[in-house]
C-alpha cells in the first residue's frame, strides 16, 4: 500500500493567516495561525473524515509544503530548515526555496 502524503492548506483572514497540514492516512494534523506581528501559534489536531470538504467550504486553498513549513519551522528556527532543505533540493528548487522564503519577508542568516 502507497502511504499518503499529507495534505497542505492555507485562508487569509484580515489581519491573520492559517495554515493547515493533514495526513489523509489517520486524520493527524497541525494547524498554524500566523500573525501580522510575525506571531505563530500552532496547534496538534485530529480531524474527522469529512475534513477536505470542510475544508473547501470554508474557502481554505492549497498550499505549497515549502510554505507551510517556513512557518513551522520559525518556531524552531529557520536557518536549520534551510540547511537541511538546501541539501536534499536540486539547484532549481533551492532557487524556488529562496525566492518563496524572501517574498514571505523573512531575512536569511547564515546561522
Amino acid at each position: 500500500m502507497a502511504k499518503a502524503f499529507p495534505q497542505y492548506f492555507k485562508r487569509f483572514f484580515d489581519d491573520y493567516r492559517v495554515l493547515v497540514r493533514v495526513n489523509p492516512s489517520d486524520f493527524s494534523g497541525i494547524e498554524l495561525i500566523v500573525h501580522p506581528d510575525g506571531k505563530i501559534e500552532k496547534t496538534e489536531m485530529t480531524f474527522y473524515e469529512e475534513i477536505f470538504d470542510d475544508l473547501a467550504e470554508d474557502e481554505f486553498i492549497h498550499c505549497n509544503v515549502l510554505e507551510f513549513q517556513i512557518h513551522f519551522t520559525k518556531l524552531k528556527g529557520l536557518s536549520l530548515f534551510i540547511h537541511i532543505a538546501s541539501h536534499s533540493l536540486t539547484p532549481g528548487q533551492n532557487l524556488k526555496l529562496y525566492e518563496l522564503i524572501i517574498s514571505l519577508g523573512t531575512r536569511l542568516s547564515p546561522n
